[in-house]
């Protein structure tokens, strides 16, 4: 039998700096990445709802490329660029975390 890992008797493998110090520019970095997250995923349901919605009577394959291609195109151009900024933040805060 193994002895238990000092780790596992504590509960948690994670163990964060002692000294971190929240500066405004940190809070701002943690409080930005689920607004832009919150705001990316509103605006993809939206525009999925209304293509369905657009599309529920009148079915077809041209009807739905006509729709689907606007809406490829705004996800690329605005949603796209913001999961990046909040991913940059995101990994700003988990490493001045640890």
């Amino acid at each position: 039998m193994q002895p238990v890992p000092e780790e596992l008797k504590e509960g948690s493998f994670y163990h964060p700096k002692k000294d971190v110090k929240l500066g405004p520019v940190l809070l701002f970095l943690t409080g930005i990445v689920p607004l832009l997250e919150l705001f990316v995923f509103c605006y993809s349901m939206a525009m999925g709802m209304q293509m369905a919605s657009a599309m529920f009577l009148n079915f077809t394959w041209e009807n739905a490329v006509a729709l689907a291609l606007p809406r490829i195109r705004m996800y690329l151009i605005l949603c796209v660029p913001l999961l990046f900024v909040s991913a940059l933040a995101e990994a700003r805060v988990i490493k001045e975390f640890k």
